[in-house]
């Protein structure tokens, strides 16, 4: 869909994007789309994927007959014990935040000095606040977790969240740290909608998406 297309490949290096989805949306072929959007325009991918959300939705594709070539796709892991994807490089969060944010940096900071033009995509962040009762000490890891990817030309950041699983404040700093947030809901089809744009022109723009368009979209690899 070209509207859609379009709006994708107007992302510009050092952008960080926010899609905000509710428990119902079809996160695996969102993740899908974006995935396969990076690797046809060129661009290297690399995964964040906190406490396993990868393996899920990896689950999720198989079940609807969509593989994902998973000794090919760099993973950076974030807790979890489920081996998923090329793993660079695996960080326990149980260590002190100031210590797991410098890892997280650090790994990330390397892995671009050989890898110059990267989507970044972030999943499972929600459960950084939500993994203990701490409350406001979890949401300043998860802004401290944010920023230490900001300011990097070499990549394009997409994080996926839940925003219903966070607290309003949080959801406030996501935003106000991204360059462009987009909700993403179901309604006879997929519905996106730009809330925030560093182009005033997109401010408030919706694009349906067929939901055949995207099922159709991606490679059926099943029997």
């Amino acid at each position: 869909m070209k509207a859609l297309e379009d709006f994708v490949r107007s992302f510009e290096m050092g952008e960080t994007v926010t899609v905000e989805l509710s428990s119902c949306s079809p996160l695996h072929l969102i993740f899908y789309s974006a995935l396969k959007s990076a690797q046809e325009e060129g661009m290297n991918v690399l995964i964040l994927d906190g406490f396993d959300r990868l393996a899920i939705i990896v689950q999720d594709l198989k079940s609807v007959g969509i593989d994902v070539d998973l000794d090919n796709l760099d993973v950076i892991k974030g807790g979890g014990t489920l081996r998923t994807g090329n793993i660079i490089a695996h960080i326990d969060v149980s260590h002190d935040e100031r210590v797991y944010i410098r890892k997280y940096r650090d790994t990330f900071r390397r892995y671009l000095s050989s890898h110059s033009k990267t989507v970044l995509l972030v999943l499972g962040l929600e459960e950084f606040i939500v993994k203990s009762s701490a409350g406001i000490r979890d949401e300043m890891f998860f802004m401290d977790l944010l920023r230490s990817f900001l300011n990097v030309p070499q990549r394009i950041a997409v994080y996926f969240i839940n925003p219903s699983l966070i607290s309003e404040r949080a959801r406030a700093q996501v935003e106000e740290l991204s360059t462009r947030v987009i909700s993403v809901e179901c309604s006879n089809g997929i519905l996106v909608k730009i809330k925030k744009s560093i182009k005033p022109e997109e401010q408030g723009v919706e694009i349906l998406v067929p939901m055949d368009y995207v099922t159709e979209s991606v490679p059926h690899q099943g029997p």
